[in-house]
């Protein structure tokens, strides 16, 4: 740690760095009676984006849009009047075709007509000023340009998203209103064949390729259901295997002109890599209709998510779940319908593979339940005023019984970025002004729930975070990302790589942290990982650097820093994640993702290594101390349980520490040491497990324990009483 990247804040009363030696000359740590942050959290981590594809296949019913639903879409406009009927997006990249908004709702979002509903009567992608422009069925009320309007279109036409069509079947698969008895979703897939030509569609999964291998291993007992219809001449079959490997279905369905529910169940021990194909055929002519498909192992019957997410995550012991997987086009109707009913949704434009379909709020509650973490919500930007009641309704009824202690709502993601800005504001007043109202109606349907409220800035931007936090009256939470090395170039040795994991970030997090509690807000950190996508470093430079043992180190230092700057709210990002491609070059680098994969290996990274040895030492009341090493980062929490303490080395070479502790009698000092072990600070587990959690002794003498630290390394002291899962 190092004095001039935290100047004179909470951090150096919490870690101070300066030297101690007792009579005979030897170095000690200095543990404080002094509380630096009370009551602590543990830490959270980002559950991510559901894909089909890699490794972040979460859900037990493996299949996306099971019910072969259609679409939402959903933006903000960036708004400028033209007359009193119509109005352009000051934005042109956001621009639709001609007519695609016609029939569309909006809700005005901020300034003086906020909450004002209307209905689009016209719209094209280039009206005045070559902008996007919008006609509305009735007269605009007064609203100013920069003012926000949301739009919502939903639309149950289209062929269904996630699902393929192949080229030799277009115009033979469509959609049906008629659904099976008893379903909740709207419509049905229809399989038109002809005499010559059948008619199919797919779900493509575990399609990530030779880079990972398989991430979605089909073994043991498995079943397929789905319900369906076939009349006039036209019969179906399924099948499902993996590409160059074995198929474990090969099924003819009886002929029946009423819907009938299918359910096959198999065996499988899957040795392959390629890609899983769930295919569903029809022959002859007439038509067959397809609806509510399930493909699930047995084990999995009762819980919404696979079971090695459960699995992982309580071992992982987070303090908050966040849910952000790219939610900003969703209503709420859709944020809590079933899985066979939920549609797809879209905030920018794009075909459908511009559309996600993810896990809904109440699986997601479910599972902060089952792992005993808070929630951290992302709230669509988008949400008009009686979704937002509504909202905090559902969450009433959610939480009755105090199932959690507090519940994190976030105003959308990152509206600074222009990533999201068809559905975010970057604007601070406006962001704020929005963020204020929707969180006031929040609160009139959630009555005295413990909410906390954010708003998200950027980390690189003080300034604005700054203004953000004078505007917003409603949102005690400036929630930031500080990501970390964000840039390695060919050629660099890992000796100097490993110095630039561990550099610090010039004050910035501390200077935040102090302006913003000087308004009378709190930092939050809504994502903080590596961000090693730049520069041009190859993959094998790379990869030991930013999946190595020295970046759970990197990162529990961060994050105990930010804890010392009275940070309480952090998230990592983010569970599963196998690669990202770089940006200045081609090729993959291993992030974001904590875990290896979610299956077969279910190793975790060291990351995810770091942020479970963090939570079994994180609780009670983080203290202060008094430390000769800027080197090393030490945080001692004394709970109920008696004293832990998290280290985290940032030194190239071995460390001898001598930890010294208050002489409070009946709290119980650490007697077991659990520290990272890897042979070197640049193994990883993407191969094989090369770093792991040991237990190692602990050498007491009085209130006195030593521990030598190894380069780079990453340990926790734990009191008897802590178990590691």
């Amino acid at each position: 740690m190092n004095p001039a990247d935290v100047g004179k804040t909470a951090l150096v009363a919490a870690l101070a760095v300066y030297c101690f030696r007792d009579p005979a000359g030897e170095k000690r740590v200095v543990i404080q009676p002094e509380i630096a942050v009370a009551d602590v959290q543990r830490f959270g981590v980002n559950i991510g984006f559901r894909t089909s594809w890699g490794a972040e296949q979460l859900m037990s019913n493996v299949l996306m849009n099971p019910g072969f639903e259609g679409i939402i879409d959903r933006c903000l406009v960036d708004a400028k009047p033209v007359d009193d009927h119509r109005f352009v997006d000051r934005s042109r990249w956001l621009g639709r075709q001609d007519r695609f908004w016609t029939g569309a709702t909006f809700q005005i979002r901020t300034g003086p007509s906020a909450g004002y509903t209307g209905r689009i009567a016209d719209s094209k992608k280039n009206g005045s000023l070559g902008l996007p422009e919008f006609t509305a069925a009735e007269p605009l009320p007064l609203f100013s340009p920069g003012d926000r309007i949301a739009l919502t279109r939903i639309s149950d036409a289209g062929l269904p998203t996630q699902w393929w069509i192949p080229t030799d079947s277009t115009g033979r698969v469509s959609i049906s209103s008629e659904t099976r008895p008893r379903s909740r979703g709207v419509r049905s897939l229809r399989l038109s064949p002809q005499t010559d030509r059948g008619a199919e569609t797919h779900s493509y999964l575990d399609a990530i390729g030779h880079r990972a291998g398989a991430l979605l291993p089909i073994s043991g007992k498995w079943r397929l259901s789905f319900w369906s219809c076939a009349r006039g001449g036209s019969s179906l079959a399924v099948t499902f295997g993996r590409a160059g490997g074995a198929t474990w279905i090969r099924h003819a369905v009886a002929r029946a002109p009423q819907w009938n529910h299918t359910v096959i169940e198999f065996e499988a021990a899957d040795e392959g890599s390629g890609v899983l194909d769930l295919c569903f055929r029809a022959t002859g002519t007439g038509e067959v209709l397809l609806d509510d498909v399930e493909l699930k192992r047995f084990a999995e019957e009762d819980q919404a998510f696979r079971r090695e997410v459960e699995e992982t995550l309580s071992s992982l012991r987070p303090g908050y779940l966040r849910d952000w997987q790219g939610q900003l086009g969703d209503t709420l109707d859709n944020r809590v319908a079933a899985p066979e009913a939920r549609r797809a949704w879209r905030y920018r434009p794009g075909g459908n593979e511009a559309t996600d379909f993810g896990y809904s709020l109440p699986e997601f509650l479910d599972l902060c339940r089952r792992v005993h973490a808070n929630p951290w919500i992302v709230a669509p930007t988008t949400f008009s005023d009686s979704e937002w009641i509504e909202l905090g309704r559902f969450l009433l009824e959610w939480a009755a019984g105090g199932r959690f202690s507090e519940i994190v709502i976030e105003f959308g993601n990152e509206n600074w970025n222009s990533i999201f800005s068809a559905a975010g504001i970057a604007d601070t007043q406006k962001h704020a002004e929005a963020a204020d109202r929707a969180f006031s109606k929040l609160r009139e349907g959630a009555g005295q729930l413990p909410l906390t409220f954010v708003v998200n800035a950027q980390y690189v931007n003080p300034g604005a975070a700054m203004q953000l936090a004078r505007h917003t009256r409603n949102a005690g939470l400036i929630a930031v990302a500080p990501y970390f090395l964000r840039r390695l170039d060919a050629g660099e040795s890992s000796g100097r790589a490993l110095e630039d994991l561990f550099a610090g970030d010039g004050g910035t997090l501390d200077g935040l942290s102090e302006g913003i509690r000087k308004i009378g807000r709190e930092v939050g950190v809504y994502e903080i990982n590596l961000h090693t996508t730049e520069g041009n470093a190859s993959e094998s430079e790379r990869n030991p650097i930013v999946a190595g043992a020295a970046a759970a180190s990197a990162l529990a230092e961060r994050l105990l820093k930010g804890l010392g700057l009275g940070i309480r709210r952090q998230c990592v990002y983010v569970l599963s994640g196998f690669d990202t491609k770089l940006s200045a070059r081609s090729g993959y680098v291993r992030l974001w993702g904590i875990t290896r994969d979610l299956g077969p290996t279910k190793r975790l990274r060291p990351t995810g290594l770091a942020l479970a040895l963090l939570n079994l030492a994180t609780e009670g009341d983080l203290h202060r101390c008094r430390s000769p090493y800027t080197d090393l980062t030490v945080a001692p929490f004394r709970s109920a349980r008696g004293w832990s303490v998290a280290i985290a080395s940032a030194a190239r070479d071995y460390k001898e520490l001598r930890l010294e502790f208050p002489s409070d009698r009946g709290v119980a000092l650490p007697t077991r040491c659990l520290m990272l072990k890897a042979a070197t600070p640049v193994s990883t587990n993407e191969e094989s497990e090369q770093v792991a959690i040991a237990e190692g002794p602990v050498r007491a003498e009085g209130r006195l324990i030593r521990l030598r630290m190894p380069p780079y390394g990453l340990a926790v002291l734990l009191p008897e009483a802590a178990h590691h899962g």
